[in-house]
C-alpha cells in the first residue's frame, strides 16, 4: 500500500474517530511542521486536523490547507474539510481565495469541498 493510500485510510480513521466522540489531540504549529517536513503523510492528516481544531492562527492554518489541496499528497479531501472548520471555529476566512479553490474542487467530485462551502455560508457572514 502507497504512502497516499496510507494517508486517506488515515483520514477515514480520524473522521470515524471524531463520530465517537473522539477529539483529535491539539497540535503546535512546530509540531505540525515536523510531521509535514518529514513527509509522514501517515501522521499528517492527524498532526493537520489537531493544529485547525487548536490553533488561533486561522489565517496560517487556512494556508497550510490550500497548499495541501494544491499538493500532491492526497490529503486534498480532509484539507477541504479543515477549511470548513476554519469557517466554522473562527467564523473568518480569505474567502477571494478559499471560495475558488473550493468551488473547483466541487466541480471535480469532492464532495468534502461542497461541506466546506456550506460551513463557509452558515458560519461567515459577509
Amino acid at each position: 500500500m502507497s504512502e497516499r493510500e496510507r494517508s486517506g485510510l488515515r483520514h477515514t480513521q480520524i473522521v470515524t474517530d471524531s463520530r465517537r466522540g473522539e477529539q483529535p489531540r491539539p497540535v503546535s504549529k512546530s509540531e505540525y511542521l515536523k510531521v509535514k517536513e518529514a513527509g509522514d503523510l501517515v501522521a499528517l492528516p492527524a498532526a493537520l486536523v489537531g493544529l485547525v481544531l487548536h490553533s488561533g492562527d486561522w489565517r496560517w492554518c487556512q494556508n497550510e490547507c490550500l497548499e495541501l489541496i494544491e499538493g500532491e499528497t492526497g490529503l486534498h479531501r480532509l484539507a477541504s474539510t479543515c477549511l470548513g472548520h476554519l469557517a466554522r471555529l473562527h467564523q473568518t476566512l480569505d474567502l477571494d481565495v478559499v471560495v475558488p479553490v473550493l468551488r473547483a474542487l466541487r466541480s471535480a467530485g469532492v464532495g468534502e469541498a461542497d461541506d466546506a462551502l456550506d460551513d463557509i455560508a452558515m458560519f461567515i457572514r459577509g
